[in-house]
């Protein structure tokens, strides 16, 4: 093969990925608009993370800068992790703000090899990125670890942060949704008082039918949506 055709095929191999990722951005945006539930949706986030990154595993940490600390939403292929700000590599990003791309973890100091201890597992290239909201402020981190045939590239950067962003959307549009869920049912929960407080009689009698309803309901094997519609109604 030529040098020029293997510019080539080299060049079509790029295009190839970038569109790759690009349909992956494409299909998180659905996703995320779609989603009501942010742990599944956020599970399906870092396995395209995982996947399009060519990473053997991802984990997607959630800061509370309240309490100083983090912990994995998702982690794939290990426990649950949690971490103060400032300790380990993605407590520094939370903590910093800023991105980390390790080529070998075992030659950077700032790395710690005692989960790899406990594990067994065998931590190489690392790809550290912090999710900001649209004030700066960290709410989340992704982490990254080896990358299939080498290190993390500029163009892996490139493509989570685009992704960060739409993480940070997803966390977002779950908040307000949560929000706006809340508000409804306090608003039902008002209402149904105020009803019951006409006479002293049906006092409470509205939850009462909510909570036979409910019960019965799950006797009868109804989804969690369908009981959701049911706790409205009654």
């Amino acid at each position: 093969m030529t040098d020029s055709q293997l510019q080539t095929t080299e060049t079509k191999a790029e295009i190839k990925s970038r569109l790759e990722r690009l349909e992956t951005l494409y299909d998180l945006s659905l996703d995320i608009f779609a989603a009501k539930n942010l742990d599944d949706l956020l599970r399906v986030v870092m396995s395209r993370v995982t996947s399009a990154l060519g990473a053997d595993r991802s984990t997607l940490f959630i800061v509370n800068q309240d309490a100083e600390i983090l912990w994995s939403k998702v982690a794939q292929g290990t426990e649950p992790i949690i971490l103060p700000m400032g300790v380990g590599l993605a407590g520094m990003v939370a903590a910093s703000g800023e991105t980390l791309n390790i080529p070998d973890a075992y030659l950077d100091d700032r790395f710690n090899s005692e989960i790899d201890k406990k594990t067994g597992y065998h931590t190489k290239t690392i790809l550290c990125m912090p999710v900001k909201d649209r004030e700066g402020n960290v709410v989340a981190v992704i982490q990254a670890i080896n990358k299939i045939g080498g290190a993390f590239s500029e163009d892996d950067e490139d493509f989570l942060r685009a992704l960060s962003a739409q993480i940070q959307l997803a966390i977002e549009n779950s908040t307000l949704y949560q929000g706006l869920k809340e508000l409804f049912e306090s608003m039902i929960e008002a209402l149904a008082s105020t009803i019951d407080a006409r006479h002293p009689t049906t006092a409470g009698h509205t939850n009462r039918v909510r909570n036979y309803s409910l019960e019965i309901a799950k006797e009868m094997g109804y989804s969690p949506a369908d009981l959701e519609i049911l706790n409205y109604a009654a």
